[in-house]
């Protein structure tokens, strides 16, 4: 029996989004396996059309434009999901490059799970900061991950007919701030569906050079902590002072630690990046509100 898979591409405005279509042209993958590609333009006007259409016709791809405004990408990734068709919908940033085998290592675990994740694995430019090569801080790579709770958006498989039976979508306001795909499959594990891994799934993910510093990757931690408070708040139920007593200890004792290892420049980063997550946790049970990283 043949299977069938969309592979959701939302993009904005990125010449790079050709180099991520190439790789998927470049995908091996079991025989009676059909791939349509569904690539969601979150610009005002339709600029990446003329692109796709050309990269369509020279790697011979079955492409689906749509045109999804505007600087929203839960408006792009829902309109993925309301087009595809398939069995089986992933997906990929972008800006991403998809390893041969990415696509095949997801189909090989999806008989066990409703969704399936695989890594993101980050690549720094030649000026990048030796901490951020040892700390790794820019992948998303859930082998560490002794339970799934939630999950990403850059490199993911999922069983539609189990998501749409819960009519999950990517909620709207988180559509600038990020997160919305935390959010997303925090739901669906809380709707009953299994999350699982497949850690001979990889696709690579250039850093952009204004995303190697401490600054970016606290303002994202920051926010993680707002979507996961927020998932907290809303989706398990938890009143939000408990939720800020909890996080604002663990924001002081790793803040503590962060002190004690001043002399040491790097960890003390670290343990900063970690406290500022439930600092973020913290904010939102206080004032629900997000900080807004994309669109602008």
């Amino acid at each position: 029996m043949a299977t069938k898979i969309d592979i959701g591409i939302c993009t904005y405005r990125r010449a790079t989004l050709v180099t991520t279509l190439e790789s998927i042209a470049r995908q091996i993958l079991p025989p009676e396996t059909h791939v349509r590609v569904i690539v969601a333009d979150n610009d005002q006007m339709p600029s990446s059309e003329s692109m796709v259409r050309d990269a369509e016709t020279a790697l011979q791809l079955d492409i689906l434009y749509v045109h999804a405004p505007a600087k929203n990408i839960s408006i792009a990734r829902n309109a993925c999901l309301d087009h595809a068709s398939a069995e089986w919908l992933a997906f990929i940033d972008d800006d991403e490059i998809a390893d041969p085998n990415w696509l095949a290592s997801l189909l090989a675990k999806s008989n066990q799970f409703d969704i399936v994740f695989g890594i993101s694995r980050a690549q720094y430019s030649p000026t990048a900061a030796t901490i951020f090569r040892k700390l790794d801080l820019h992948s998303a790579d859930l082998s560490k991950e002794r339970e799934i709770k939630t999950g990403y958006s850059g490199n993911v498989l999922i069983r539609l007919n189990s998501i749409r039976a819960h009519a999950i979508r990517f909620d709207l306001q988180l559509g600038r701030a990020g997160g919305e795909d935390t959010v997303f499959f925090y739901h669906a594990r809380i709707a009953g569906l299994t999350l699982g891994f497949a850690p001979e799934s990889i696709v690579q993910e250039p850093v952009p050079a204004q995303r190697e510093n401490w600054t970016w990757l606290m303002k994202r931690q920051f926010r993680s902590g707002q979507s996961h408070g927020y998932c907290l708040a809303t989706l398990d139920g938890k009143p939000r002072f408990s939720i800020f007593l909890l996080a604002i200890c663990k924001f002081v004792a790793l803040a503590i630690l962060a002190f004690v290892r001043m002399f040491d420049l790097d960890a003390a980063r670290y343990s900063w990046w970690r406290a500022v997550l439930h600092l973020g946790v913290a904010s939102f049970a206080i004032r629900p509100k997000f900080l807004t990283l994309y669109g602008n």
